[in-house]
């Protein structure tokens, strides 16, 4: 009916979730929540509880912040109910006033400098010394990271018509919207 995947959809009604409540004054309890994104995302738990009173029947998210640097914080974010990553994407790109595509990006080169800091970025380094062969590698990386993390979704990497200017790559997964994630990624 509506003509957008589901991703889209929920991730307008975070934008649209953030407008609804501002209607009803509950900006300003969000503003005074943290002046700094970490202490707002932890504040948000504690009104999720305190929400759970006069709502029971809500299953809220769960919101960790961890590792705080001046690019940015660690967020691990748990819920119970399909689709609300992307609802949750919405709001915080309406509070930080960012296009999916420009948030989705940085998304992907902060998961770099995340990575490196557990030492991957040596892995990453020894994929391969062309670009070809690194994307290449991709495959096999994830194949390999699968025994630890058995319930990932990994995407396919394959490389063609390489020329001096460039190459062609094919990227496929099963989850949708991580194309700009990805994009940042291989950037970084």
């Amino acid at each position: 009916i509506l003509q957008v995947s589901e991703r889209e959809f929920m991730d307008q009604m975070g934008v649209f979730f953030i407008g609804f409540v501002s209607q009803y004054g509950y900006d300003r309890v969000l503003s005074v929540l943290g002046r700094h994104m970490r202490d707002f995302l932890n504040g948000l738990d504690n009104l999720h509880e305190y929400l759970k009173f006069s709502y029971p029947r809500m299953r809220a998210p769960s919101f960790i912040c961890e590792n705080e640097t001046k690019q940015g914080l660690t967020l691990h974010y748990r819920s119970k109910r399909r689709g609300f990553v992307y609802y949750t994407i919405g709001q915080i790109r309406e509070i930080l006033q960012v296009s999916e595509r420009e948030f989705m990006d940085q998304m992907g080169v902060f998961f770099i400098g995340f990575v490196s800091q557990y030492g991957y970025d040596r892995v990453l380094s020894v994929l391969g010394r062309h670009m070809r062969d690194f994307l290449n590698g991709l495959d096999n990386l994830h194949e390999y990271l699968k025994f630890s993390y058995p319930r990932m979704r990994a995407p396919s990497f394959i490389c063609e018509n390489e020329t001096k200017q460039g190459l062609t790559l094919h990227y496929r997964s099963k989850r949708r919207g991580f194309v700009y994630y990805t994009i940042g990624q291989i950037r970084e």
